[in-house]
């Protein structure tokens, strides 16, 4: 007799907050005696159609990303990365974007948007039945302000939903050229990648497609390169 079942359901979720430099620093986390490890935290979000699949991130006192949710279901950051204008930088530690610089938000103005992009993997949790309730086990009316459930997509141009590819400078470089249909999002990863990782033997022909496309950061990367590495030899 043929015997099938579900042996487990997962739901990927891309997912990315927008938040002004000035919302962050409004939280202000320059007083440590007072509180250690201040957090800034979204709207609670929750998907319409998936019994209690709702969810918020959290920010702390070093820009690092969490995620928290409803206890019914467990959360996992697949991946999460920051963009703002046409950089990206780390927020948590994944080790297919180790070559991203930490986020700092000192050299930010206070009008500066910040987009985290997020892939969030969720799947249905095995709850005790002694557990201590989860923060959002809370009854829905108490925090029906805090809520905001999914409603369309943000614009394409400025949306990541995709995986992380393994980077390499080949693939790197196929990325940049403007009539390449790349995601605007994962060309400004592949750049980041180039940037940082130059060598003598690449170098030429990364500073060929940075010159091709007008890339001055990648450009003024390259320089800099070329330049720690010339040595001048006085008779």
């Amino acid at each position: 007799m043929e015997s099938t079942g579900i042996s487990s359901v997962r739901h990927n979720i891309a997912f990315q907050w927008n938040l002004k430099k000035k919302e962050i620093s409004r939280h202000s986390f320059q007083d440590h005696r007072i509180e250690p490890e201040r957090l800034v935290r979204s709207n609670t979000y929750r998907l319409k159609d998936i019994k209690d699949m709702f969810f918020f991130l959290e920010l702390d006192d070093h820009s690092w990303l969490y995620i928290k949710g409803h206890s019914r279901w467990s959360f996992q950051l697949t991946y999460a990365f920051a963009v703002v204008k046409d950089r990206a930088f780390s927020v948590k530690r994944f080790k297919k974007l180790e070559f991203l610089k930490r986020l700092d938000l000192s050299y930010l103005g206070g009008e500066e948007e910040i987009a985290y992009h997020c892939m969030i993997l969720a799947q249905p949790a095995v709850v005790s039945k002694g557990a201590e309730p989860d923060l959002q086990d809370i009854d829905d009316e108490k925090l029906k302000q805090r809520y905001v459930e999914f409603e369309g997509t943000v614009d394409s141009d400025h949306r990541f939903d995709g995986e992380i590819p393994d980077f390499t400078v080949d693939m790197a470089k196929q990325m940049m050229p403007k009539y390449k249909n790349t995601n605007r999002v994962l060309k400004i990863l592949a750049l980041e990648y180039l940037m940082k990782n130059l060598t003598a033997q690449n170098l030429s022909g990364v500073l060929e497609i940075a010159v091709d496309e007008g890339i001055t950061v990648l450009q003024k990367q390259c320089v800099d390169f070329l330049t720690s590495k010339c040595t001048v030899s006085l008779a």
